[in-house]
């Protein structure tokens, strides 16, 4: 295996049933203080191979789910779909999942209970859904999984994805009054949920204005993250690995 630490460095990681369980063992302490409680799961497997041995019993993407299925947290997996402002129909059913290629398994596998109710930002979990269908939703409002989050003292997981990944930040973008990049839009549409009704819905988020070029500085926000302590590493000397917020 290869992990990548930057352009031009590679570090090789030696593999096994032994060195998996104890990098698990810590990632799932590391995450006890939010046990049961909702945890966002953004993916990038790539870099989370060394939680997961080597094994010609089960497929990778086997191992990572029976992995979650041990984590303490509540798991949230993203189910992100960008097409409803463009198609103004999704099937929460069938939409496929653009935001990894584990997330996808996951949903095919039938691992979740619910696919949440929102046309963009819905998530898999298990249990009960948290919220009901509505006519009118509000991508990042009172009743979204961000707000969710919130209220539930919960974590974010980045397990080996980027901090670019965390959609989070519009959520506290949404809270801030004028932020200038940012204005909301709604978008009129079907959304059929995973039991198969159909809603006309009336779905608002925020976007950015036409022909604006905007992009973060990740580095900024990662470091301000870590000066803050806001920022843990899932596996200390593992940074690859993730960590959660």
């Amino acid at each position: 295996l290869i992990e990548k630490n930057s352009l031009s460095k590679t570090k090789f990681l030696k593999k096994n049933k032994s060195d998996a369980r104890i990098l698990q063992n810590i990632m799932k302490s590391s995450l006890r203080d939010y046990e049961g409680r909702p945890a966002l799961i953004h993916t990038d497997i790539l870099y989370t191979q060394p939680l997961i041995a080597n094994t010609e019993e089960m497929n990778p993407l086997e191992s990572h789910k029976e992995f979650f299925n041990t984590l303490p947290i509540n798991c949230l997996i993203p189910a992100f779909n960008y097409q409803f402002p463009k198609l103004k129909k999704l099937d929460l059913r069938t939409a496929p999942i653009e935001v990894g290629s584990l997330n996808q398994y996951l949903h095919e596998c039938n691992w979740a209970n619910y696919r949440s109710f929102d046309p963009m930002f819905s998530v898999l979990g298990r249990g009960n859904a948290p919220f009901q269908p509505t006519k009118n939703l509000d991508a990042f409002g009172r009743e979204s999984i961000f707000s969710y989050l919130e209220k539930g003292g919960g974590a974010i997981v980045m397990y080996g994805a980027k901090i670019s990944s965390l959609t989070f930040l519009h959520y506290i973008e949404s809270k801030i009054e004028g932020v200038p990049y940012r204005y909301k839009k709604s978008f009129s549409g079907e959304l059929i949920d995973d039991h198969g009704i159909l809603h006309h819905i009336e779905w608002t988020t925020h976007v950015r204005p036409w022909g604006c070029d905007l992009d973060y500085d990740w580095i900024i926000v990662e470091n301000i993250l870590r000066d803050k302590g806001v920022l843990q590493p899932l596996v200390n000397g593992y940074p690859k690995l993730g960590f959660y917020v």
